[in-house]
């Protein structure tokens, strides 16, 4: 069963049987886009972490971070239920990596009979494991020799069925300790900033209840004036706020209604509830925004689309949609989008990370082609809008699309990837484009060049471009990666060149206000430091601070607001001795 990472492709839900065919799941796993291996030198590290269920020697484990990739999750139920079959003897173990270890437990509780788990409040796994994308985003399954300390084998699975759990579960081999080309440059984590004491900047306390808590918070949360907006990973539902002076209040939880939520489902109702039953149908809630008057929320979801592939096979598709709430209406309408499945070239749109409202009828989201995320690499050779190692590729390479809220059509592409995408032949893969509008103007980012560009509000007219920071590509990086061309395996040594994002854009009277993150990783870690920064309409530095945490804030989110006047403020979300607070680092 494929998870495909920023895509709506389909997934077939069938009988979960092994037909006989001769087919090495192993070898598939391990290729895998989503591939896993051992640390040289953690062997230790290894057997201590498993140390309460390595008694019988052998240990197999599914390693997951909650509510990261649902869709994943329907692997666990299964693995649960069949592998005792297999190997009735075996010690089975739930590795959640999350950093709360209650609500992981009360998730796992109400998701999975799992006698046996483990929660990784401290990112043991981090420590012992290298992902290939850099980060845990889907379901592993692990086999480990408890007794030496090592991984036998693991990975994402192809196919979960009898076929795969038999070769999985039978497996006598070791699997080699990562390689990891960095060509000279190292990953390493950020050393934890200084410290502000407490009361430094203004707060204001989120009032929670028994009816919820923050668990984390998915993508950028938002603010204007009174509206407070976030997305709950755990509760996959979206949280709007009254900011009410020192408080922050929930005044609404948005989430799709029944009818919503089967819009798009064209399957018999039975099957349908035994899918739903057996945990096979996701409703996700993705990122949200307020639009730029601050008086409506919107909140992204992904909901399931299944219709019959045949009379025994189910298609499931992720349906995008965008939920819609405005101030003082207690509904909440609701618009999808043609993504154009079928078209060449195939583009996805990243609408489940960034929404950029436009207007009132239109909406922005980022947008990608070519290999890894729309072909493979076999797929991709020569052809110039797919192959990423092609020159040709990066003539048209647009990565934001303006979509109309009511039809659900794409408007416009627009954009080019700069040239450091060119030299380091790495196409879409590190991008995460921003923009946001003031009156007539528009100003965006790819997210991870340094480069920002101001223009009007549709793309089309004179375009001014500022360089907010450089990124270097070694010669040796390149030298490295080179053997590595149409495998996944090329983009591990790019980890650490982008290592500074543009998180966050918002625009207004004194002019662009951008949030930098500078870390040692193209992906997000706990120690990462953020940078605030003022631009004038000709790109002038009018401002610049890094944002230093209060003690004891553990930082859930930070981002971007406005206050009632339309004035841009930084702030961040952070959990202080269990209490849940907005903080200001410019006001006191």
């Amino acid at each position: 069963m494929n998870k495909l990472f920023f895509t709506s492709l389909f997934l077939l839900f069938s009988s979960l049987s092994f037909f006989g065919q001769k087919r090495d799941y192993l070898a598939e796993m391990y290729a895998n886009h989503h591939g896993i291996a051992q640390k040289a030198g953690t062997n230790n590290l290894l057997k201590e972490f498993i140390k309460p269920y390595g008694k019988k020697g052998e240990v197999f484990a599914i390693l997951f971070a909650p509510q990261a990739c649902p869709r994943c999750e329907v692997d666990i139920p299964y693995v649960l239920e069949n592998l005792p079959k297999i190997k009735p003897q075996a010690e089975l173990v739930i590795i959640a990596a999350y950093h709360d270890s209650i609500l992981a437990k009360q998730y796992i509780e109400k998701k999975f009979k799992a006698p046996n788990v483990i929660i990784d409040t401290e990112g043991m796994h981090e420590k012992i494991f290298h992902y290939r994308t850099g980060r845990l985003a889907v379901t592993y399954m692990l086999q480990i020799d408890a007794e030496q300390g090592r991984l036998m084998c693991g990975g994402d699975t192809p196919n979960m069925s009898e076929g795969f759990l038999s070769q999985f579960c039978n497996n006598t081999s070791y699997c080699p300790y990562s390689e990891i080309a960095s060509g000279g440059v190292e990953e390493v984590d950020s050393e934890p900033a200084q410290r502000l004491a407490n009361g430094t900047y203004a707060s204001v306390l989120i009032e929670t209840d028994n009816s919820f808590n923050v668990s984390s918070i998915t993508e950028l949360p938002d603010w204007y004036g009174n509206s407070f907006i976030y997305s709950d990973e755990l509760s996959s539902s979206v949280l709007l706020f009254s900011v009410d002076k020192d408080t922050a209040r929930l005044s609404r939880k948005i989430i799709p209604t029944e009818v919503q939520k089967t819009a798009f489902v064209d399957i018999p109702r039975k099957q349908y509830e035994e899918m739903e039953r057996q945990g096979q149908v996701f409703i996700m809630a993705n990122c949200c925004a307020l639009n730029p008057s601050g008086k409506q929320a919107i909140a992204s979801f992904s909901l399931p689309d299944l219709s019959m592939e045949n009379d025994t096979t189910i298609a499931y598709y992720n349906k995008a949609v965008l939920l819609y709430a405005d101030a003082g209406s207690d509904t909440c309408q609701m618009s999808a989008f043609d993504f154009e499945h079928e078209a060449s070239p195939l583009y996805m749109y990243t609408h489940a990370s960034r929404i950029m409202p436009v207007s009132k009828t239109l909406v922005m989201f980022g947008c990608r082609k070519g290999f890894p995320t729309c072909s493979t690499g076999e797929e991709c050779k020569n052809d110039k809008e797919q192959d990423i190692f092609m020159r040709e590729f990066y003539d048209n390479s647009p990565f934001l699309a303006i979509f109309n809220r009511t039809s659900g059509k794409r408007t416009k592409r627009f954009g080019r990837l700069p040239d450091v995408f060119r030299k380091s032949m790495t196409g879409y893969y590190f991008t995460l484009p921003i923009a946001a509008t003031y009156q007539d103007l528009l100003a965006y980012s790819d997210g991870c060049s340094g480069k920002l560009w101001l223009t009007d509000k549709f793309g089309e007219g004179r375009q001014q471009e500022f360089d907010l920071f450089h990124v270097d590509i070694p010669d040796s990086v390149l030298a490295i990666a080179a053997p590595l061309r149409y495998t996944d395996s090329y983009f591990e040594p790019f980890i650490a060149i982008f290592h500074q994002y543009i998180e966050m854009i918002k625009l207004d009277k004194q002019g662009i206000h951008c949030l930098i993150r500078n870390g040692k990783s193209a992906v997000k870690k706990e120690n990462d430091q953020y940078e605030y920064r003022l631009l004038d309409y000709n790109g002038k530095m009018e401002k610049s601070f890094n944002i230093k945490l209060e003690e004891g804030d553990e930082m859930l989110a930070i981002s971007l607001g406005k206050d009632k006047e339309g004035n841009v403020f930084p702030y961040y979300v952070c959990k202080n001795n269990a209490r849940f607070y907005l903080k200001l680092p410019e006001r006191k």
